[in-house]
């Protein structure tokens, strides 16, 4: 590995590992005694999983989280369902960012349809409707 090669590298572990900080003070302040990375090969890899106090995260959790501002809240309960859904041996029905401005784990393509939407389509639905009559009737 060439020189320029490793000084990217360790900015790339620097910066992952100081997300890493963040993310753990975040979520789990003063409670985090157990952290630590765990990789495929070998132990410790920063930037594959972070373990926390038998949490795992993988980095582009640690990232999303952080990105955009998760609750502990949510990022728990996401955290929770994933779990559920993978040992039911299903697929998450949202993505965590979907599931941060929604709080919904459900989403259909209906229920995203608002109220007001739904009377914009029936008004120009019965326009249309009161249009072909007019022409009909023309006729």
């Amino acid at each position: 590995m060439n020189k320029d090669n490793k000084k990217v590298l360790k900015q790339w572990e620097t910066a992952t590992q100081n997300l890493s900080n963040e993310f753990t003070n975040k979520y789990f302040k003063d409670s985090a005694s157990d952290i630590y990375w765990i990789g495929n090969k070998v132990g410790n890899e920063v930037g594959s999983i972070l373990c926390v106090n038998d949490y795992f995260f993988d980095i582009n959790r640690i990232y999303e989280a952080i990105k955009y501002n998760a609750s502990a809240k949510r990022l728990f309960e996401y955290y929770d369902k994933e779990i559920e859904f993978a040992m039911k041996e299903q697929s998450m029905p949202v993505n965590f960012k979907t599931y941060l401005k929604t709080g919904v784990f459900n989403i259909s393509k209906k229920s995203n349809i608002s109220k007001k939407d739904k009377k914009d389509k029936k008004d120009k639905k019965d326009k249309k409707d009161k249009k072909e009559i007019k022409m009909e009737e023309k006729w």
